[in-house]
């Protein structure tokens, strides 16, 4: 039997047809191994740049490790960020270095040497220990953007006893007697907050106008009317030099630990290396962050990105006021018109109020029985924050907080204190529940990519508004906040500033609410100026810094963990002044 192949040896036919049709059929159910090919177009992104010369099959390490049975998100956010680092090395690195060399292991080695480093041990122990980020959304924030509303407002009433004039004679008699002068920041605001909480990650700005006399009995400062506090760069210098020393170990010091045989757990580089990583850390991705996060026109784009843009103009904004008005004053024309108006709101008042009631039980029944030490009372940071925010502390020229609204916040602080234990279970339930899950992780990967990556290539920046862009931001801010806030929100019981001069005014200025431009620009007030959004910036990220590193934080002795250490505390106390007074 003569075969109808080329060959010159016949094949061989299978015993019997049944054979042949089990071999054909465990080729299909087996797939095939994978193999490296020269195209690497069916393989992610993150793999041709990153894992260039690994086998497709072969598992890559995770950059937050979980446990056994975690949720099968965490795999998905490993290689969203795994994307994410890879868009940025191409975007960085490979652009300018292809032109030099078309080895594709700088990449790689970048990724594997440092950046992996320094990202999976925070985020993995912020995976496994998430208590630190909610203790510092519950208590932390809220304290810091108190502290910061206290002291602005502070700097502020100085400004009504100290006005800049006689601020600039002083100055002029400081400078006269060798003192170390700053003068600029505005006004004078910045300068006087800085008096009131002098922090050492803030520094005068080196771009200002300098003025550096040398004459003798001159100041050596630095002095001029563009003069702005911001963010030291030696501060950011220090942070970014602290976490790679701590996270990435030098050559030298992993030769002299493995000839003492001690175990090498990450690869070392060197100090040439380390210097290269930290300006670039500090200066490109720090620098550049809080650079903008200390620019008002920065939050008004946030503002009106997550808000969107105002639909209404300032006229057709008018007119329609107007129109409300005259629909108000139709309901209003009939006694049945009203009653039918007044029962209609009363049961949409009614009906939400008792949805509201049903989920915040729903949401008790499913929150922990126990009550853990440290978050008891974590309600009482962000009631002080809505307290300074709301104005019911200040008391500037003459300004008197109403009776009603006095009436109206001791009884939200009554409700407060009743409800104080629940509270304490709820909060925290809250933030594990619907903040701090794999979904959110998703949403912030997702939204950095699409800022920072929009087609897979980063954008060019945007040069900053100028002054008249600054302006119209705001005015379009004011006009959405005016659009999104409720009605009901309206009537906000905002402290008055100013002398509030006959009952008229007084009755107009509450009726006007937040909705009146005053108001709102009393909401957006807090970010207004530069140099005080400095030094917020500057607490946020040393207490940010402490969250997710806590070994770069220097222990104190005031700082106490729970009862036993203050009980170890108040004995070590006693038993001092024991000894001292046998000693006596």
């Amino acid at each position: 039997m003569s075969s109808s192949a080329p060959s010159s040896k016949p094949t061989r036919p299978p015993k019997n047809g049944l054979s042949g049709i089990t071999s054909s059929s465990n080729s299909a159910a087996q797939p095939p191994n994978l193999t490296r090919t020269k195209s690497t177009v069916h393989l992610p992104l993150y793999r041709r740049i990153l894992f260039p010369h690994d086998d497709p099959s072969s598992t890559i390490p995770q950059i937050v490790r979980g446990q056994r049975g975690d949720s099968p998100e965490l795999e998905v956010i490993n290689e969203r960020l795994y994307n994410l680092i890879a868009l940025a090395l191409r975007a960085y690195v490979q652009s300018w270095y292809i032109r030099f060399s078309p080895n594709r292991t700088l990449s790689p080695s970048i990724n594997r040497t440092i950046i992996q480093p320094i990202i999976s041990p925070i985020l993995t122990d912020i995976y496994l220990h998430p208590d630190r980020l909610c203790r510092f959304l519950l208590i932390d924030l809220p304290t810091i953007l108190t502290l910061h509303l206290k002291t602005l407002d502070e700097a502020r009433s100085s400004l009504e006893y100290l006005p800049a004039d006689q601020e600039k004679s002083n100055i002029a008699s400081a400078s006269n007697s060798n003192d170390h002068v700053v003068s600029g920041s505005g006004n004078g605001l910045g300068r006087r907050y800085h008096s009131r909480l002098p922090l050492l990650s803030i520094s005068v700005s080196s771009h200002a106008s300098t003025d550096t006399v040398d004459t003798p009995g001159a100041g050596g400062g630095i002095r001029g009317e563009d003069g702005e506090y911001v963010v030291s760069p030696l501060y950011l210098k220090a942070l970014s030099s602290s976490m790679i020393n701590h996270y990435i170990p030098s050559t030298s010091s992993q030769h002299i630990e493995a000839g003492q045989g001690g175990r090498k757990d990450a690869e070392g580089i060197t100090d040439l290396e380390k210097i290269m990583t930290r300006e670039i850390l500090a200066n490109l991705v720090l620098g550049s962050t809080v650079k903008r996060l200390v620019q008002r026109w920065f939050w008004y784009q946030i503002i009106l990105k997550l808000l969107g843009e105002p639909v209404l103009k300032i006229s057709t904004r008018t007119n329609s006021q107007n129109a409300m008005k005259e629909r108000e004053a139709a309901k209003r024309g009939s006694l049945d018109e009203m009653v039918v108006y007044w029962f209609n709101t009363t049961l949409q008042i009614l009906y939400t109020l008792w949805n509201i009631i049903i989920n915040i039980v729903a949401l008790y029944s499913a929150s922990p029985k126990e009550v853990f030490p440290k978050y008891q009372r974590s309600w009482e940071p962000t009631m002080l924050f809505l307290k300074e925010y709301l104005g019911l502390n200040r008391h500037r020229n003459g300004a008197k907080i109403t009776w009603s609204t006095r009436l109206l916040w001791g009884t939200f602080e009554l409700m407060l204190g009743l409800c104080g234990h629940w509270l304490d279970r709820l909060l925290p339930h809250l933030i594990f529940r619907y903040i701090l899950t794999p979904q959110t992780s998703l949403k912030v990967i997702d939204i950095l990519e699409k800022v920072l990556f929009p087609d897979g290539y980063p954008v060019p920046s945007p040069p900053d508004p100028t002054e008249v862009e600054v302006v119209d931001l705001k005015e379009r801010t004011m006009r959405r906040l005016d659009e999104v806030i409720p009605t009901p929100m309206k009537r906000v019981p905002f402290a008055e500033d100013g002398n509030v001069n006959g009952k008229e005014d007084g009755v107009q200025t509450r009726r006007a609410g937040v909705g009146s431009e005053v108001e709102l620009e009393r909401l957006l007030d807090p970010i207004e100026n530069t140099s005080c959004n400095a030094h917020l910036v500057a607490m946020l990220l040393n207490c940010l810094g402490a969250t997710l590193i806590p070994d770069l934080v220097v222990p104190s002795q005031n700082d106490l963990g729970g009862e036993d250490d203050v009980d170890d505390a108040c004995t070590e106390m006693k038993e001092k002044e024991k000894g001292v007074r046998l000693d006596e």
